[in-house]
């Protein structure tokens, strides 16, 4: 399993317990703690390269979004948008070989 599938099954995982047997919150979020501070991309990619696409594509991306301030982003959309990013390289890579 590579680490982008690792990744997906995290993702998975944490749905299925929540949806399906209704898991609580702490056991949640430990796994997204897995999945946030762990190093589950492809090591042949930047991570500074990443961060520069989303700050690129994505403006704002570095801004921490405020209530009186619709400039940035939360602490979870920027984890959809890097995964995103991150899945799109990824596939580009895959597609090349």
């Amino acid at each position: 399993m590579n680490n982008q599938q690792c990744k997906e099954f995290l993702v998975w995982l944490i749905n299925r317990l929540e949806r399906k047997y209704g898991e609580t919150p702490e056991v949640l979020e430990k796994i997204n703690h897995l999945i946030s501070h762990k190093k589950i991309i492809d090591e042949r990619i930047s991570v500074n390269f990443i961060n520069g696409l989303c700050n690129k594509y994505y403006p704002g991306f570095s801004f921490e979004k405020t209530e009186d301030l619709s400039l940035g982003y939360t602490n979870h959309e920027k984890k959809e948008i890097y995964s995103l990013v991150s899945s799109i390289i990824i596939d580009t890579i895959n597609q090349q070989q």
